[in-house]
């Protein structure tokens, strides 16, 4: 079995100018609720059924000279390796932080809840 490492990874954002440069890591949360159908006939055993989805997340890394700001919609894709394996959709920038010291680089992090299908 194949495993990868993620220093190839990166991130592309069309909504700001991020274009996965100083990016050092990103998570996506994808869900699906399960919505419960239990009747007369489960036997007492709860059942249920795949429900609607959902997808959020957030990725940080050391500033450049894009700009990105809370509330800005755009498409992104989230790259596992350099080429091929990813994940992609549009997503809503829901609070963007900067931080900043007089020893250090700027570091930025930006939290996303994703709109739509993740591909």
């Amino acid at each position: 079995m194949a495993r990868l490492h993620g220093k190839a990874g990166s991130v592309t954002f069309a909504g700001g100018s991020v274009t996965g440069v100083g990016i050092t890591s990103w998570t996506i949360d994808y869900k699906s609720a399960a919505d419960e159908t239990t009747g007369m006939d489960s036997s007492g055993a709860k059942t249920f059924i795949a429900g609607l989805t959902e997808w959020s997340g957030s990725f940080s890394g050391y500033y450049d000279t894009g700009k990105i700001a809370a509330g800005t919609t755009g498409s992104a894709t989230f790259y596992l390796v350099a080429a091929g394996a990813n994940y992609a959709g549009t997503i809503i920038v829901t609070s963007f932080k900067v931080d900043t010291s007089v020893d250090g680089p700027i570091k930025i992090t930006c939290d996303f809840q994703g709109t739509g299908t993740l591909t």
